[in-house]
């Protein structure tokens, strides 16, 4: 095995998107897909800006439209200013054609409090608009989605117009993670278009008007895992390094007889087998990598603090089954410091 050297680069915490097991149903929890369907709306004639849980049945009732290839359902949940755009139609062709496999869930689909940016504290404010991301699992791929909606907009004299959904982003693990954004947008300014370099150097435009707009970019999330790290309540992405580096039973076991700085070579003589991808959370030093275990298909669950500048120490260690990416882990707890 070969020494693995730790990133100056800061890992930060990965995206983290709320996933509830199927419990007494509620709209004021995040829910799962599976878990909203039978409730979806058919199409945005549907959205009443007072119904609870009004941001998960919409999202809910576009993802059935797309799990069914349904290019005029799917059309059906856009508001009318996107849905009479001149090229709305191909995207959503494209979209469809792109999309891999039968939807299998999603990690949490957000509260309406929680997916709220405007008319936050009352429903009946003049203007409530939504927005979230979560990832969604198929039989082929596994994709992060972002959906905006409007329920009411009621401040302008055309918000008839904008009730629905606004802005559809939909992108392989490969193609979200590692992305450069670049935007021409100036303040509140309506009409832009964000521009976004891939890790693999291919690029894509997407055109912004009246804040509206679609955007389908498909690689290959083969060599990305999401990974409910908090036993159901929390996802997280990594990517796969392809080490066949395994920690053995004895090292495990000694795991609470190491110092701080004693476990921190230790783990550092390993490759991971995979390492968290970065967030936009920018202020917390966090490091997660996860780690094979020899002989046996759970994983360890590293999560790190700190950088090489000021020291990095382990916060805790999870033993966790990985193999099923929605159901909550068979996790036990290790060591935490």
């Amino acid at each position: 095995m070969r020494k693995y050297k730790f990133l100056s680069v800061f890992l930060v915490l990965a995206l983290m998107v709320n996933l509830t097991s199927c419990a007494e149903f509620k709209y004021d929890t995040f829910k799962c897909y599976s878990e909203i369907l039978e409730d979806a709306y058919k199409d945005k004639d549907d959205i009443d800006p007072e119904d609870k849980g009004v941001y998960m049945k919409t999202v809910a009732g576009f993802l059935k439209c797309l799990d069914d290839r349904d290019e005029e359902g799917m059309e059906g949940f856009l508001c009318d200013r996107l849905e009479s755009m001149d090229d709305t139609s191909d995207k959503i062709k494209a979209l469809s054609d792109g999309f891999e496999g039968d939807i299998k869930d999603t990690t949490g689909i957000a509260t309406d409090l929680s997916a709220r940016k405007f008319g936050q504290w009352s429903k009946t404010e003049p203007v409530t608009f939504y927005d979230d991301e979560f990832i969604l699992f198929t039989t082929e791929q596994t994709y992060w989605v972002s959906i905006s909606m409007y329920s009411v907009c009621g401040d302008r004299s055309d918000g008839d117009d904008f009730v629905g959904i606004t802005n559809i982003r939909i992108m392989t693990l490969d193609m979200r993670y590692g992305m450069e954004r670049e935007t021409d947008q100036t303040d509140d300014e309506e009409n832009y278009t964000d521009r976004y370099t891939f890790i693999d150097g291919s690029s894509a435009e997407n055109e912004i008007t009246d804040s509206c707009g679609i955007l389908a970019v498909y690689g290959d999330s083969s060599d990305y895992i999401a990974v409910n790290t908090a036993k159901g309540t929390f996802y997280e992405v990594f990517k796969l390094t392809g080490s066949e580096d395994e920690i053995d039973e004895d090292t495990i076991e000694d795991i609470d007889s190491e110092t701080e700085e004693e476990l921190y070579e230790t783990f550092m003589e390993y490759e991971p087998y995979a390492v968290g991808e970065p967030s936009s959370v920018s202020n917390i030093i966090s490091h997660k990598w996860i780690y094979s275990i020899e002989g046996s298909s759970d994983k360890l669950l590293v999560d790190f603090f700190g950088d090489e500048t000021d020291g990095v120490k382990i916060t805790y260690i999870r033993r966790m089954d990985i193999s099923e990416p929605i159901d909550d882990r068979n996790s036990t707890m290790i060591y935490d410091d």
